[in-house]
């Protein structure tokens, strides 16, 4: 199992804003299509602690992971 995580994936784009027709990604398309979607509204340091197997909130420091 492959776990990505991409903050900022989405957008926003500075240097895209001024194109005047759509960006078309589509090896990222159907990647993201065939992907499982996990339950959000985490912080970025729990979702890295998680996937590490560390607990959130304990005595880790989250600067180092999240740098």
């Amino acid at each position: 199992m492959l776990h990505l995580v991409v903050p900022g994936l989405f957008g926003p784009f500075p240097r895209f804003e001024e194109a005047t027709r759509v960006l078309r990604l589509p090896a990222l398309e159907r990647l993201l299509a065939r992907a499982d979607r996990l339950e959000g509204g985490r912080s970025y340091p729990e979702v890295l602690f998680g996937l590490f197997g560390v607990p959130a909130g304990g005595p880790a420091p989250s600067a180092p992971v999240c740098h």
